[in-house]
């Protein structure tokens, strides 16, 4: 089983707890990459914890950790917590990249709601961000 599958993330937080414990500080890579986990595997609650436990030691996310909650999020139709990250994101000057704007795009268009879709895509020409062409 790779490092995506349940057993090796659940590995991954028993070395994530036994740090802490430790007296070890985790880092940017440690804090994306559990964030990624637990986006992929649907528990989003978690996730943010862990957001918040990164931003809270002043570790500062990128784009990359944006992008995995937005994808998480939009995956299960949260689409107003997608928007309030995005907001965030923005607030400390992290810009959107291509795909942030397809996640989103993507997200609001599965839910149906196409004139918030159309509005980001706007956005993003705006931007001067080129669509990839999986949009098109």
């Amino acid at each position: 089983m790779d490092c995506v599958g349940r057993r090796c993330f659940l590995t991954q937080m028993s070395f994530f707890n036994e740090m802490v414990e430790r007296g070890v500080i985790p880092g940017f890579y440690t804090f994306t990459t559990l964030i990624h986990g637990y986006c992929k595997h649907g528990n989003m609650t978690k996730s943010l914890n862990l957001f918040d436990a990164m931003t809270k030691r002043n570790i500062k996310p990128d784009i990359v950790t944006y992008n995995t909650l937005f994808d998480g999020f939009c995956k299960l139709g949260g689409m107003d917590k997608a928007k309030e990250l995005w907001g965030d994101m923005v607030s400390r000057r992290i810009l959107p990249n291509h795909i942030s704007y397809g996640i989103l795009i993507n997200g609001f268009c599965s839910m149906g709601n196409v004139h918030e879709a159309l509005s980001l895509w706007d956005q993003m020409i705006e931007e001067g961000i080129k669509p990839h062409s999986s949009y098109m």
